[in-house]
């Protein structure tokens, strides 16, 4: 993958890498687990 997003939520800019697809809608744990936040390294 090495996808890589830059998203602006109101004051605040979040750096997310995508890690993975799922082939079906799963739940939130398994949707945190196909991304990485950048945002922590820092």
């Amino acid at each position: 993958m090495g996808v890589v997003l830059t998203l602006a939520l109101n004051e605040a800019v979040k750096v997310l890498k995508v890690e993975g697809f799922c082939e079906r809608r799963g739940g939130a744990p398994q949707a945190r687990a196909l991304y990485r936040d950048l945002d922590k390294n820092r």
